[in-house]
């Protein structure tokens, strides 16, 4: 029974840690704007190929 609780603990924390730094990405991205954001933070297919 503990281990269910303390998974679904877990799972919760996890979902909010998720949903909160996609959110905080997305009004980063929308308030600066896409061409200001570091190369790092760059889609994939926008990187140079190698």
């Amino acid at each position: 029974m503990t281990r269910e609780i303390i998974q679904g603990i877990v799972i919760g924390l996890l979902a909010i840690v998720c949903v909160v730094s996609i959110g905080s990405f997305i009004g980063f991205q929308l308030s600066h704007g896409p061409a200001d954001a570091p190369a790092a933070e760059q889609p994939a297919t926008e990187a140079p190929a190698n």
